[in-house]
């Protein structure tokens, strides 16, 4: 990724072996990572960003000038005095070069990038983070999901312990969204009480999984300040690309979409963005049902079961079932006690003469039967391979 390759250059930079020696790391780690490597290695040594397509070819022509530069002089010329030269005199992609202390501008680059609070990346570097991963998910035909994160009633901290403590707050958030991420990933601060975290080639899923377990580590924070214990809750909304988006712009506003449905269905959740306005998360479940119409004298009929969840069911009918209907329904789970859900037709669908899909909207259902449904959806997640189970509040997305 991305972080990776840019240590690994300013490593090699920084170990500073002769020059030819050098020149033989970068070409290994360029085999190896490709044209963001070469762009890595012209940012870092003249301070300029060269588009990927081109920086293979801007490597390789510094190489040649640097070779007739020490030839023309009669010794070895440093990558950085011919990178000034090439970059001033042959490709005039500088007018006034000036040299700097790599570390001076390391610490310079860090200041520009990250938020002086929290030390993770401010609102410009993800921006501009998100753009590049987008292109390489383009490119190479992957998926990102980007989650949003607001700390709940930041104000009250505010007013009540003092802006003091809110900044406390903020850099133990930070800290743990920081260690949860992976490296690939990039989390910054948004603005204010907002943070962002940018997860390259992660379903909407994975993604949710990971924003349950900073959810989950932020609501157990215990922040000490002035003898008392501060608590804190976050809601964050889910979007992917290009599942929910296009473009950045729309991917952000996506995410901060489903944010807000977090903030408006009681706070301390994740929300999940996606076309189809489902409220909570569905899985597979393709069993028989036992469906009776009530308000009816009709009998119970069998039907095909498609997925379920804890907001709904959508199943196969032989019988066209009027929107607006209510239902009772009972499904079977494994070997426990089967369970017994009422709720409203909201979709009915005709995929042929005699095959209707039918979706259900349950009715508030009493806590043993909710429990005992995400009991199930657990299980299943665990049989799929999902090292954390997932917990009501991440089936509680839209």
């Amino acid at each position: 990724m991305e972080k990776n390759i840019h240590g690994a250059v300013c490593k090699c930079l920084h170990d500073c072996p002769p020059v030819e020696e050098l020149i033989d790391e970068l070409n290994r780690l360029i085999s190896i990572e490709g044209a963001s490597c070469c762009q890595a290695i012209l940012q870092l040594l003249a301070s300029i960003e060269i588009p990927l397509e081109q920086a293979e070819m801007y490597w390789q022509e510094l190489l040649d000038h640097r070779r007739e530069m020490s030839l023309s002089i009669g010794r070895p010329i440093s990558l950085q005095t011919a990178s000034c030269d090439f970059f001033s005199s042959i490709r005039k992609e500088i007018k006034q070069p000036k040299v700097i202390e790599m570390k001076v501008f390391e610490a310079m680059v860090r200041q520009c990038h990250h938020d002086f609070l929290t030390g993770l990346n401010n609102r410009a570097a993800v921006d501009n983070m998100l753009e590049k991963e987008i292109a390489r998910a383009k490119r190479y035909h992957r998926e990102i999901s980007l989650l949003f994160l607001d700390l709940d009633d930041f104000k009250r901290i505010n007013d009540t312990f003092g802006h003091q403590a809110g900044d406390t707050v903020l850099q133990e958030v930070g800290a743990i969204i920081e260690q949860e991420k992976r490296p690939e990933d990039t989390a910054g601060r948004y603005g204010g009480e907002e943070f962002v975290v940018i997860l390259p080639d992660t379903s909407k899923l994975d993604a949710l999984f990971f924003a349950e377990r900073v959810r989950g580590k932020i609501e157990n924070l215990e922040v000490p300040f002035a003898d008392q214990a501060i608590h804190v809750t976050v809601s964050g909304g889910l979007a992917s690309w290009p599942d929910d988006a296009s473009s950045k712009m729309s991917l952000i506003a996506c995410a901060d979409q489903a944010h807000y449905k977090a903030k408006s269905d009681g706070k301390n959740l994740i929300s999940l963005f996606g076309v189809e306005k489902r409220r909570y998360l569905r899985i597979d479940f393709a069993r028989r049902l036992e469906v009776k119409i009530l308000r009816s004298a009709s009998d119970m009929t069998t039907v095909s079961g498609i997925n379920i969840s804890l907001g709904g069911v959508l199943f196969e009918s032989e019988k066209q079932i009027a929107t607006g209907t209510f239902l009772e329904l009972t499904a079977s789970f494994d070997d426990d006690k089967p369970l017994v859900f009422q709720g409203q037709v909201r979709r009915v669908e005709r995929l042929a003469d005699d095959k209707y899909e039918i979706g259900v909207s349950f009715s508030r259902q009493d806590k043993t039967t909710t429990h005992a449904l995400a009991t199930y959806i657990n299980r299943y997640l665990d049989h799929c391979g999902k090292s954390c189970p997932i917990t009501e509040h991440a089936l509680q997305a839209i």
